[in-house]
């Protein structure tokens, strides 16, 4: 690619940041502390009543039946009970899940053995009914052999518009001079591979990278200051990478895959 066509696409981030921040439609809500969230459930609009209400005793209640709020299930217990299907990162949550919804779930099949792997985050996806509209979404949890820790959940808020497990939103409000310069992403322009240099005092555990309108592209683990991202999937344009400690955002930045 020609030095020219290189500053065109450098050049056109204003616009495009602009455009991406009035696109970014997932709505995301962290549990703080992680565990059963103190307001009893999942209010996933973050207006008006739960969407899900969750126990201690690992039951999800929910309104059930046809277009209704439910989850993606692995069938049901013998009680008539939905029995919650754990999704991995990245999969895509739409209309053809198996949304089943009878009205309530039992995380463990009621004593009969729980589907979620010991000490590894899962995710279970959702279909919200939200006023008139139908929407998807997923709720983030880990099985540590005795309870089950809720860690933070999210949902497109486009009607019928799919989601990714774990997929969130950029924040809204960046804007380029929040890019801390403690974290280091080059060669920008890219074209097959960036480099995170991490000059911070914090450490950095993963970082996942967005397109410009919100959507998750990759999720990676990061345990080194220094580390090499394989970004020859992806397309010319514009992208961000946000660091996380613990779900804390570190930073995010900007780069461009230009070849």
């Amino acid at each position: 690619m020609n030095i020219f066509k290189k500053a065109t696409i450098v050049l056109s981030f204003g616009f495009l940041f602009l455009n991406f921040q009035s696109n970014a439609q997932i709505i995301y809500t962290d549990i703080n502390p992680d565990g059963v969230p103190t307001n009893g459930g999942f209010n996933f609009d973050q207006t008006g009543p739960n969407e899900i209400d969750v126990d201690n005793y690992g039951v999800l209640s929910y309104s059930g039946g046809g277009s209704e709020t439910n989850i993606w299930a692995n069938g049901t217990a013998n009680s008539g009970w939905d029995v919650p299907k754990p999704i991995t990162v990245g999969t895509t949550i739409d209309a053809t899940g198996n949304f089943i919804g009878y009205g309530d779930a039992s995380m463990d099949n009621w004593g009969g053995g729980t589907p979620f792997p010991l000490n590894t985050d899962a995710y279970i996806a959702v279909r919200l009914k939200i006023g008139s509209g139908t929407f998807y979404g997923w709720i983030r949890v880990m099985w540590d052999g005795t309870s089950f820790v809720y860690k933070d959940y999210a949902y497109e808020s486009t009607p019928n518009k799919s989601i990714k497990a774990g997929e969130k939103a950029v924040p809204t409000n960046l804007t380029q001079t929040d890019f801390s310069n403690q974290v280091n992403v080059f060669p920008n322009p890219a074209t097959t591979q960036i480099h995170i240099q991490n000059n911070s005092q914090e450490s950095i555990e993963n970082a996942i990278v967005f397109d410009i309108f919100g959507h998750t592209i990759q999720s990676v683990n990061l345990s080194q200051h220094n580390q090499t991202l394989n970004v020859s999937n992806l397309t010319n344009g514009i992208y961000f990478i946000s660091f996380y400690n613990q779900n804390r955002n570190i930073s995010t930045q900007k780069f461009v895959i230009a070849r």
